[in-house]
């Protein structure tokens, strides 16, 4: 893809079980952000060559990327919330 006139070539990783899981966090806050799930799903699971700051991207750029990776809900989706089993 282009962005600002350079050619950047950009590769998503598959998000593990893991990864995932890691991101509860961010839904359970009593005021999550969009922001912050995007900054650590951009931080996760994007390269881009040659190196970019994903901070200065454009709104269209980053939406054209964002495109790309799970949805915030679908990452919910795929949140593996159980009791604990002492707690039977």
């Amino acid at each position: 893809m282009e962005i600002d006139g350079d050619e950047v070539t950009i590769e998503v990783a598959k998000p593990t079980f893991f990864d995932v899981q890691s991101m509860s966090p961010i839904f359970l806050s009593s005021d999550p952000q969009l922001e912050d799930y995007w900054q650590e799903a951009f931080r996760r699971w994007v390269t881009a060559t040659p190196s970019i700051d994903f901070s200065q991207l454009s709104a269209e750029d980053g939406a054209e990327i964002a495109k790309m990776l799970p949805s915030p809900s679908e990452v919910v989706s795929w949140l593996n919330f159980q009791r604990a089993r002492s707690d039977e």
